[in-house]
């Protein structure tokens, strides 16, 4: 066999360990870093669905719903909203909130307080109170103070996650979605009259957003210390084949090459065959011990 052909082969071997080694690292830490993320994640947005359910039951739980319904009737009389002249219309809206602003006395401020207090108490982001007409609307609270505030009186379409739940007047069970307002975990839990009916929904809103940014640090981080362990096992993997497999075979590769030679220019000193010491305790190290006893069976017959 040729120099050029035995570096060949045995640069194919190394070649082909090294490749598997490296798509099955490859493969171990895509799966780890997707196991790892997906429970992080999930646990996570489970902490925080159950979170903003447990605030929205709170602060409904403190409103009065007697009086969260005589609000709404209140504000129905003020006439059929329009939304398209309320955002548009100066004079429409000065004049709307102005006559809704007339019907907040000391028992609407005194609820409003503590949704206040609620909200900042647990960095809610949003936090309302509505009363569903089919598939829109109508708030009667809202402790927004940015030009998002929803004033009492406001119709607005539902969400369309919202549309798809069904007895939605019984509660909106809390979930996550990525809108305008960025990412929200959100959930609304009804108002229950003295009868036990659902009169209106507490909504809260939650911040998504640092949590997001958080699993994104976590996913990096992951991925650098799998990525780096993974790397490092690799070159281990890949030391202790060359040491195992990769030398051995090419100490029986250069051994067997020049075996002709060997007959003739060795025969004193013994040949390269002769003097393999192959210690691997397995297949490799019994293929030595086979190729030296055929070299002696060879010589025998030659001799005789």
């Amino acid at each position: 066999m040729s120099e050029t052909k035995k570096k060949q082969r045995v640069a194919s071997l190394r070649t082909k360990s090294v490749l598997i080694i490296v798509a099955a690292s490859a493969i171990l830490s895509a799966i780890l870093v997707s196991i790892s993320y997906h429970t992080y994640a999930s646990t996570m947005d489970d902490h925080y669905r159950k979170l903003t359910s447990d605030l929205a039951k709170t602060a409904a739980s403190q409103l009065d719903a007697d009086e969260l319904m005589r609000y709404y009737n209140e504000a129905k009389q003020l006439g059929e909203f329009d939304a398209d002249r309320y955002k548009n219309d100066g004079k429409y809206r000065a004049d709307f909130d102005a006559r809704a602003d007339a019907l907040k006395d000391a028992e609407y401020e005194r609820m409003m307080d503590i949704l206040r207090d609620i909200k900042d108490a647990n960095d809610i982001k949003y936090l309302y109170v509505q009363k569903l007409d089919g598939v829109q609307c109508t708030y009667i609270m809202d402790t927004d103070t940015s030009d998002e505030f929803c004033q009492l009186g406001i119709v607005r379409p539902i969400d369309d996650y919202s549309l798809t739940v069904e007895n939605r007047e019984n509660g909106i069970p809390s979930y996550i979605s990525n809108g305008d307002f960025g990412w929200l975990c959100t959930a609304m839990e009804p108002v229950m009259d003295g009868n036990g009916n659902p009169v209106a929904l507490v909504g809260v809103d939650i911040s998504m957003d640092k949590i997001v940014a958080d699993r994104d640090r976590f996913l990096r981080n992951m991925v650098i210390i799998i990525g780096l362990s993974t790397i490092a096992l690799a070159l281990i993997i890949i030391l202790l084949i060359n040491k195992a497999l990769i030398n051995p075979i090419n100490k029986l590769s250069d051994a067997t090459s020049s075996f002709v030679e060997d007959r003739d220019k060795t025969r004193a000193e013994g040949s390269a065959i002769s003097r393999l010491d192959i210690r691997t305790g397995d297949e490799v190290e019994t293929l030595s011990e086979a190729i030296k006893q055929m070299e002696k069976d060879i010589n025998q017959y030659i001799t005789n």
